[in-house]
């Protein structure tokens, strides 16, 4: 089979990684020679030093796998995973620009954790074979992907994604479109009540994160989870799910407005609610 990934980020990391293996043939496309040669690097080292693969073995299984930033190469894919910003304009450009390159009969998928699935679908032909296809980070530990399903997509093309899924050892859970689907739509508006827990001074981060791991059974308190998934990230989903519903249960706390504006993301800056 082969599968084609568009973006180089850390989702599209992830994704290949459970994807490559000797039965698939996989093409990654970058927007640049540099975004493309970063990312051989980086899935080499992860693959050593993560997987603990050898040098051989890595060698064997990259030898299917075909980096470039040559959109063209998508050309033949049975299934293309769009794994871009969350950011709908570009979604959809790049969209547009997979279905004049694929066979009617590919499937074509988005990875996105709030953006419309309906709403993706009216802007482009190909409706009974797109979908969405909602991975979560990391990949490679996390078993659940959510199948979300547009109005138009038909069941032979959920049916394939669904044993796709299960090939490479995951659950696929079927769900309609909705704001944040299953899992955000419960968890980022609990993150964002935590927030504004923090914000009125109700208690401080770590008593906040300590109720819910002793109170709740969490592994992880809810404020120590938004700085791992990135607070840009957690208000952009918000604001994705607000405008879909215009439900105030959705509307972002203006501390997080505030923490994302004065450049407080999470781990990946090292400062959030936490520093790192």
């Amino acid at each position: 089979m082969k599968i084609s990934i568009i973006g180089t980020g850390k989702m599209a990391l992830g994704i290949v990684q459970v994807f490559l293996n000797e039965r698939n043939n996989i093409t990654v496309v970058g927007r640049s020679k540099e975004s493309c040669s970063k990312f051989k690097s980086t899935l080499f080292d992860t693959l050593k030093f993560k997987a603990k693969l050898s040098d051989e073995k890595i060698i064997q299984i990259m030898s299917n796998c075909i980096v470039s930033h040559d959109l063209n190469i998508i050309n033949g894919s049975d299934i293309v995973i769009e794994a871009i910003i969350e950011d709908f304009s570009e979604k959809i450009k790049i969209l547009k620009n997979i279905e004049m390159l694929v066979d009617i009969k590919s499937i074509i998928a988005t990875n996105t954790s709030s953006i419309s699935i309906n709403k993706l679908s009216e802007k482009i032909e190909y409706k009974k074979r797109f979908l969405g296809i909602h991975f979560f980070n990391p990949v490679p530990l996390m078993g659940l992907i959510e199948i979300v399903k547009s109005d138009f997509t038909d069941d032979t093309t959920l049916e394939t994604v669904k044993n796709l899924i299960t090939d490479i050892n995951k659950i696929g859970i079927i769900t309609k479109d909705t704001p944040g689907f299953i899992v955000n739509r419960i968890l980022i508006p609990m993150i964002n009540d935590a927030i504004i827990l923090l914000e009125t001074k109700v208690a401080d981060a770590e008593n906040i994160d300590l109720a819910m791991k002793l109170g709740a059974n969490f592994p992880i308190g809810p404020l120590a989870l938004s700085d791992f998934i990135g607070n840009d990230i957690v208000l952009n989903i918000l604001d994705n799910m607000f405008e879909q519903s215009n439900n105030d249960r959705f509307k972002s706390s203006n501390l997080l407005k505030n923490m994302v504006n004065s450049g407080l993301l999470g781990k990946k800056v090292k400062k959030g609610f936490y520093n790192y």
